[in-house]
């Protein structure tokens, strides 16, 4: 299950950031009009759960014996990953959500 989800993942880790790439090598020279910054800003989280799952099967699979698979090690990799993944999301949104002033 883990080395599908690497796979896969890894397969989408490279789409997204391959597109993050070309977008701002076309807005860096001023090309393609408003789509190359519009793409940037909205693909973020997407790359970001993509190279949270993409890192912690990797991790977990090179920690992990292919014959002896652990629950415990599983888990704490997903909460591990989710606090991570929730951080970046929080400070995506920190304008947002008008969160600015609130620890200054």
């Amino acid at each position: 299950m883990a080395e599908t989800l690497k796979h896969i993942s890894g397969i989408f880790f490279y789409i997204v950031g391959g597109t993050l790439f070309a977008a701002y090598l076309l807005h860096a020279n001023g090309m393609g009009g408003a789509w190359p910054l519009w793409w940037l800003h909205i693909a973020d989280l997407p790359m970001g759960l993509v190279a949270c799952l993409y890192g912690g099967s990797s991790f977990y699979l090179s920690v992990t014996s292919p014959g002896n698979r652990s629950r415990l090690l599983l888990s704490f990799v997903v909460i591990l990953l989710a606090v991570v993944f929730l951080a970046f999301a929080a400070l995506n949104f920190w304008d947002a959500f008008s969160l600015s002033g609130l620890f200054i």
